[in-house]
């Protein structure tokens, strides 16, 4: 009777296995580092005299993905951004995480445009470090 069950089993065994191992890329692919692929980006860093860190995050979005979007009513606790098709605020959050710059947090003191290139302007919540001046005097970075 145990070999009948394990017979039954069987067949649907490879199929399973198939599944978990496509969900498995899945999870990879949506947890790596491709947020936008296509997106121009850039991150431009700001080191006052006094110490203040500014930053001015840029994106050129796609206007017929943001003039689609923009017609749907907005879902319960959606950013604005969201709506147009491209979280900005949420990509602005992971390269800040991703280059160290704002340790502490920030505040976004400017946005502007609305559709193709748009920009946020930034300060964080913490001066530079002399590490930070180091590191990011004159800088910015750029994602294709």
């Amino acid at each position: 009777m145990n070999h009948h069950a394990a017979s039954t089993r069987g067949p649907c065994a490879p199929v399973q296995i198939l599944l978990m191992g496509l969900a498995g890329v899945l999870l990879w692919g949506c947890a790596s580092g491709a947020r936008n692929p296509g997106l121009a980006e850039q991150l431009r860093f700001d080191i006052h005299a006094d110490g203040s860190k500014f930053f001015i995050y840029a994106v050129d979005l796609p206007v017929a993905d943001q003039r689609a979007r923009a017609a749907l009513p907005p879902r319960p606790g959606e950013r604005p951004a969201a709506r147009r098709g491209v979280d900005i605020e949420g990509l602005l959050e992971a390269r800040i995480a991703e280059t160290g710059y704002c340790r502490e947090g920030y505040f976004i003191l400017q946005r502007s445009g609305v559709g193709g290139p748009t920009s946020l302007r930034g300060e964080c919540r913490e001066g530079a470090s002399p590490a930070d001046r180091e590191r990011f005097a004159g800088g910015e970075r750029r994602w294709p």
